[in-house]
């Protein structure tokens, strides 16, 4: 897995790669950005291009091409595999051209930003893993990955989500409790979270969808974008669906939401326990499968309740699955909400 330095271990820029001596001649190559970008957003940007020629670099050991390399000289570099993936690095710093371009778009938003705000989105959000699993979402492509960062930027800025409160469920989703993270799941280590699809009770309004989303914000900024919750390694978190009940209309509500979820916290899904399939999930899966990219389709593995006990602790694992987790939703509750008012007294 790619190790990166946190931005505390080294008083350079934000983004720096560990054991990477050609790092600073990448930088050097670097074409100076538009001035309307802050710095702020330069490092954001430098750290999308450091990941990249990571990536692009084979095992960090290729000497970087210097700023006169043509486009004659790489046409013959490529027959040569010594300078092939220069000739790849020179590629991906002429892409990064593209970038003030995109910045440019979405400036007016971004301008909006206190420094004290872009800051503090960047030390919960925009670290060296959030740049990682945007590039690693969206195969690599530098501008693509760069234009969603800057989107997810924006919507942070105006939706807050750090600011979410589960006291705001008490009366909707939490009370059909469909959703509880218990744990750790004992084969690799990631977060559990486990869902009931048949105690959603709530209607397809749009009202409705809005809580859901929200809910599913809250369970993902309290697992992973808060302080001391798990370490960089378990950036993802499993999930077990107990799809009993399941119907197409409950798939086409609830999907909708999902996607939104997959673009804002990219690359946060482990992999997905799937339990009590009913005869229909076939259909179901037809409907599914079609929206999803092969990798993602890996990540579902339907299996039988007993076998849980192989892939989970069962101390983190309900009774109700065969597990030695006696569910006390009450006390559960009252645990988020004390959290979050310790959490709130710290912001003050």
């Amino acid at each position: 897995m790619l190790r990166l330095k946190s931005e505390s271990s080294t008083s350079g820029p934000g983004y720096q790669l560990m054991d990477f001596p050609e790092l600073e001649k990448v930088r050097s190559l670097h074409k100076t950005y538009t001035k309307d970008v802050t710095q702020e957003q330069l490092d954001l940007m430098d750290g999308v291009l450091v990941l990249l020629v990571r990536v692009l670099v084979q095992d960090g050991e290729a000497i970087v091409a210097e700023s006169t390399v043509s486009e004659s000289s790489s046409d013959d570099a490529s027959s040569n595999n010594h300078t092939s993936s220069v000739v790849r690095v020179a590629k991906a710093l002429k892409a990064t051209r593209e970038i003030p371009q995109v910045v440019k778009q979405e400036k007016n938003t971004l301008k909006s930003m206190s420094a004290e705000e872009f800051n503090e989105l960047r030390r919960k959000l925009l670290d060296d893993f959030a740049i990682y699993r945007y590039l690693r979402g969206h195969a690599w492509a530098l501008d693509e990955s760069t234009r969603l960062i800057i989107k997810m930027l924006n919507w942070r800025h105006e939706y807050k989500p750090e600011n979410v409160r589960f006291e705001e469920f008490l009366d909707t989703t939490a009370k059909s409790k469909m959703f509880i993270d218990t744990g750790y799941a004992s084969d690799n280590g990631m977060p559990l979270f486990y869902m009931w699809v048949s105690r959603d009770l709530l209607d397809n309004s749009d009202e409705n969808k809005s809580l859901k989303f929200r809910h599913l914000i809250y369970v993902h900024e309290r697992n992973f974008i808060r302080e001391g919750r798990f370490k960089d390694d378990n950036f993802q978190m499993n999930w077990v669906v107990d799809v009993s009940g399941i119907s197409l209309n409950l798939v086409r509500r609830m999907k909708d939401i999902f996607d939104d979820i997959g673009f804002y916290y990219p690359e946060r899904l482990g992999r997905v326990f799937v339990i009590n399939a009913p005869w229909t999930i076939n259909l179901i899966w037809a409907f599914l499968s079609p929206f999803l990219s092969e990798e993602l389709k890996a990540k579902y593995m339907m299996i039988k309740m007993d076998e849980l006990k192989n892939k989970i602790d069962p101390d983190s694992l309900p009774t109700e699955f065969g597990g030695n987790l006696q569910i006390d939703w009450d006390a559960y509750y009252s645990k988020l909400m004390k959290e979050d008012k310790e959490r709130v007294g710290e912001q003050k």
